[in-house]
């Protein structure tokens, strides 16, 4: 990233169970050792948002403890010098369907019971004290009360780190609170029971007091989310009528408003923690930038169903593009360039991804038609997808008429689906009413939830603050939902061409992941099924293009700007040609490149070699240039200290001058206050003098008047 000032992307792909997440977590690390943020401060924020995206978005899932249910993307930012300065997070697809069931072996989302447990042990849960219990429907595996994966005290201390890590980013303690009371209160919409009314075909609810604990942890009035869970609104011929719901539509309108719930609250902690962190990202700067690509790995569960369907076509789609950066697109560049190669013969998952993702034939094409209509149903879908399919020879129908199932040939094998509840999936379940109701709750959080839009992708767009703050009686669409109800293959599509822009932007980097064994054994190494994976991944194909081929191309022009100075004196006239290209290789010695018409190829072993000389030349450049430096300052030093010894000296004499002169000035002025002063005493004694005759004469007189009164 710094030689080549390119933004970079780190894709991590390989089996659910091979070790994505944890490969992702050590990658973190190393970018955040070598990244040396400005703050400590910063680098243990980082490294608390993985954990906290762990817990919220990831679930056990067989064998697998800790399997990620969502598409993470993670981009951490750098300035031009390669200090870390943030990052922004990226999510698509989160797995919400695990929140209401999951099946056998499966676990819901680590969250629940690290709350439910933590707050337990800690003491914190004396204002819910009162709804604490021991199971909760939506923990359970197929109808069966389900024990945690991890032991209570793991939980415990999950919790600790997911409290402190909360409060580290930045979140308020009220903020903290309110996501505990939005997860208790999805654990309690699943105990609400509803009673059927027969005559009518109605329901009511069954269970008065988990309806009022979730409407006080949601901040909403118990009888209007009573409403809204047995009924909704419905326009027909411009008029707004209230109908009343069956049982199962109540049920599917309270499952729904748990997994909205939910997908909402982690996308809203996601949007925090980027508003979070981009502080510091305006502070430091963003120039250069390394993304991190942790997605659920490649499924094939006894029971497959949409979720898979989806799971495998994006990592089918990370295949293709391996498939079309490795070979087809370097081989192409080769021929362009009349690069004499042997070419690599390579498995083109094309074909596959144009049955998936095709217009307008493909499955997820037919499966959006299908939702629109009114008449759409399993069924209908499966005869569509055979009709339109059927003689295609990634796709396999089923034998049997009674069977709605059909077979996929990925790039990693034979994957069966069953299309049950496909459509109703798909389609979701529009939670307007219920979306207006939570917009006007009491509790902040939750009311931020329901304004805020979400995208084409699922994503969650924060609306202005200003609109958080309107009047209950202003009716805002802008803030609501969405003007249209986006399917969940919609989304799929969207987040999966978002996603290909981003990667695409920058210069990737493919890590596999390779799972040893299928028992989850350590110190198991089974040949046969490493060997499939190599195989699939297309790593035989790319030992053998690596061997032969140029991982590295670069232009005339961005070679010679990089590597230049390597090779040529900065006297020497450089044309951005072949042949100066040419002259620059064999100045350093370099052998097994090619040049074509417009571009140097190089292979891996030569961009180490050249980064290294870039390295030692940079340090030579800066050891110089730090001499330069220290002796330009000792001239300056020197310089300054003779203007200050000039200046010392001119200021000493100038000292001297005035000291004379004033010395000069003190005796005149002396001599001038003596001669006043000798005056002064000459004309008192004078004074003295005349006053002493008078009395004389005063003497004499008073003398002779006596002498004659005498007589």
């Amino acid at each position: 990233m710094l030689h080549q000032k390119k933004c970079q992307v780190l894709i991590i792909s390989g089996e659910s169970g091979s070790g994505k997440t944890e490969s992702a977590k050590y990658l973190l690390q190393q970018l955040v050792y070598l990244g040396k943020a400005p703050n400590r401060n910063l680098e243990m924020k980082l490294l608390q948002v993985d954990k906290i995206l762990e817990i919220f978005g990831n679930a056990k899932k067989g064998l697998h403890q800790n399997s990620s249910r969502f598409i993470k993307f993670l981009n951490v930012t750098f300035t031009r010098t390669g200090k870390i300065t943030g990052a922004e997070i990226s999510i698509y697809l989160l797995e919400d369907s695990r929140v209401i069931h999951h099946e056998l072996n499966e676990t819901n989302f680590h969250v629940f019971q690290v709350i439910l447990h933590g707050m337990a042990a800690e003491g914190k849960s004396e204002n819910l004290s009162q709804i604490f219990k021991k199971n909760y429907k939506y923990l359970q595996e197929n109808g069966n009360f389900s024990s945690s994966s991890e032991p209570q005290a793991e939980n415990v201390r999950r919790f600790q780190d997911l409290h402190k890590g909360l409060h580290l980013i930045g979140f308020r303690d009220e903020e903290i609170f309110a996501i505990y009371e939005i997860i208790i209160a999805i654990l309690h919409l699943g105990e609400i029971e509803f009673d059927i009314d027969s005559e009518n075909d109605t329901c009511s609810v069954l269970k008065a007091d988990e309806l009022k604990i979730v409407s006080t942890l949601l901040g909403i009035s118990v009888g209007d989310l009573g409403v809204a869970l047995t009924s909704r609104n419905v326009t027909i011929s411009g008029e707004t009528v209230l109908l009343r719901n069956s049982i199962n539509h109540a049920i599917i309108t309270k499952d729904s408003l748990a997994k909205i719930l939910y997908n909402r609250l982690f996308q809203w902690i996601v949007n925090q923690i980027n508003a979070l962190l981009g502080i510091s990202c305006a502070a430091y700067g963003s120039t250069l930038t390394i993304g991190i690509l942790d997605m659920f790995g490649f499924d094939s569960s006894p029971t497959n169903s949409l979720e898979q369907l989806i799971i495998n076509t994006a990592n089918e789609q990370l295949q293709y593009l391996f498939n079309q950066y490795i070979f087809a697109w370097e081989q192409q560049e080769y021929m362009a360039e009349g690069i004499d190669i042997e070419l690599i013969r390579f498995a083109d998952n094309k074909p596959v991804l144009e049955l998936l993702l095709g217009h307008p034939l493909g499955v997820f094409t037919v499966l959006e038609e299908e939702s629109h209509s009114s008449l759409g149903t399993d069924w209908s879908l499966r005869e569509k997808l055979n009709i339109n399919l059927g003689t295609n020879k990634y796709y396999r129908k089923s034998k049997s008429n009674d069977d709605l199932s059909f077979e996929v040939r990925h790039y990693a094998g034979k994957v069966c689906y069953t299309l049950k509840d496909f459509l109703v999936k798909n389609h979701g379940w529009n939670s307007s009413d219920l979306l207006k109701l939570f917009r006007y709750s009491e509790n902040d959080t939750v009311r931020k939830l329901c304004r805020c839009i979400l995208s084409k992708t699922g994503q969650l767009h924060l609306v202005d603050p200003t609109k958080n703050m309107m009047n209950d009686g202003e009716e805002k669409d802008s803030v609501s939902q969405t003007g249209r109800q986006y399917t969940l293959a919609l989304q799929f599509r969207s987040s999966l061409a978002e996603l290909m822009t981003k990667l695409l932007a920058t210069e990737p980097h493919f890590i596999r992941c390779i799972k040893p064994n299928s028992n989850n054994q350590r110190n198991a190494f089974d040949l046969q099924k490493v060997k499939n994976q190599l195989r699939y991944g297309g790593i035989f194909e790319c030992i053998k293009i690596r061997q032969v081929g140029y991982s590295h191309r670069f232009t005339f022009v961005e070679f010679l700007k990089r590597y230049c100075f390597l090779g040529f004196s900065f006297d020497e006239r450089v044309v951005a040609d072949r042949e100066s290209c040419r002259i620059l290789l064999l100045r350093l010695n370099l052998d097994g490149w090619s040049l074509g018409k417009t571009k140097v190829f190089l292979r891996y072993y030569h961009v180490e070699y050249l980064s290294k000389l870039c390295e030692q030349q940079i340090r030579r450049i800066i050891f110089v240039q730090s001499c330069i430096r220290r002796w330009l300052a000792r001239i300056r030093l020197q310089k300054g200290m003779w203007m200050v010894a000039k200046q010392v000296v001119s200021v000493q004499k100038a000292a001297k001058v005035w000291k004379g002169h004033t010395a000069k000035v003190y005796v005149s002025q002396r001599k001038i206050s003596d001669r006043k002063r000798s005056s002064w005493l000459r004309i008192q004694i004078l004074g003295i003098d005349e006053a002493m005759g008078s009395l004389d004469e005063k003497s004499a007189e008073e003398k002779a008047a006596i002498l004659i009164q005498s007589r």
